[in-house]
């Protein structure tokens, strides 16, 4: 582990020119956090988690503040152990992903059975299409911009009368 002149001195002497003994002392008890804490057994119990209630709460689209409630810890709690433990991470993708096949087998059931809001709604976000609208005057002619600039003129007019 390195160390610093200034946390090099743990009894809070402090070498010439390294700064403020209050300073030292900070650092000095930075080295022993990182350490576990002063006694054996000190510090926060690790909850264990258990890998399959993660995932069938994850199958259960379950948000991470839920997630955390369930078992007692807080969301950076899940976010630390995802990123350090890779069967942790694992089991919440098992579980989320397992939501998204049953959503969308409910979706294809029902586009099967000729529901036409889910097959508008498969066609837009599976197959990119989308709806588009077409202004035109009338009879299908180009909007006349001069006529329109005219209309606002006057309202604006009869807006300023007011």
């Amino acid at each position: 582990m390195h160390e610093t002149k200034a946390n090099s001195h743990l009894d809070g002497s402090a070498p010439q020119g390294t700064g403020s003994v209050s300073t030292q002392l900070i650092d000095a008890g930075a080295e022993r956090s990182k350490a576990g804490g002063a006694r054996r057994g000190a510090g926060r119990k690790t909850i264990h988690i258990e890998l399959s209630e993660l995932e069938k709460l994850c199958s259960l689209d379950c948000t991470d503040q839920e997630i955390a409630d369930f078992f007692g810890v807080t969301t950076r709690t899940l976010e630390r152990r995802r990123r350090s433990q890779p069967e942790f991470a694992q089991a919440m993708r098992r579980g989320r992903a397992s939501v998204r096949i049953r959503v969308r087998r409910a979706q294809m059931k029902h586009l099967e059975a000729g529901n036409v809001a889910v097959a508008i709604h498969l066609g837009k976000t599976l197959l990119g299409q989308h709806c588009v609208t077409e202004l035109s005057g009338p009879k299908g002619q180009p909007i006349q911009w001069e006529a329109f600039d005219a209309i606002l003129r006057e309202a604006r007019k009869d807006e300023s009368n007011s």
